[in-house]
């Protein structure tokens, strides 16, 4: 791996982990403000519903956390980690800003930000998956069959969920 692949390598690390930390601080306070301002109980929700809505979300923030630092530091699981997570955040992005396009909202233009971040993570899935990242991680048959099987579960659990 040249000098300019290992520079991509960090950047990608670097932003998965500063994405996953603001996911996952964002996620945090919007369910503590749920539930601190009466929103839930108002709404009858219970804290498993809350997070049953958002587990998703938050799995996918630690996994970036946890994939961004170790691809940072060359390992394979961190590697792993953020393929499956810009996948899915690729999907999660690109199903929102489907879902938002049609809003009466006063801010439905929001979407576009979503396809934005869509196109960003797309990005960086195609750059994990050029052959310098294969060659230095060594992925074998089995290593991709792995990262499609907990792309397509998860994409089936949001979808059904």
């Amino acid at each position: 791996m040249n000098k300019l692949w290992l520079i991509i390598e960090k950047i990608i690390g670097v932003s998965l982990f500063i994405w996953g930390i603001i996911t996952l601080y964002t996620l945090t306070t919007n369910i503590l403000n749920m539930t601190r301002h009466g929103y839930a109980a108002a709404q009858h929700i219970t804290y498993f519903q809350l997070f049953f809505v958002s587990h998703i979300n938050f799995f996918l923030a630690v996994a970036s956390i946890f994939g961004g630092f170790m691809l940072v530091f060359g390992d394979k699981p961190g590697w792993f980690l953020s393929i499956v997570c810009c996948a899915l955040y690729v999907v999660t992005f690109f199903r929102s800003s489907q879902a938002n396009m049609e809003s009466t909202q006063p801010y439905y233009a929001f979407f576009k930000s979503y396809s934005i971040m869509a196109l960003l993570f797309l990005a960086m899935l195609i750059l994990l998956i050029q052959k310098p990242f294969r060659k230095k991680y060594q992925a074998t048959a089995k290593n991709w069959l792995w990262i499609a099987i907990i792309i397509i579960v998860v994409i089936i659990d949001k979808i059904i969920f």
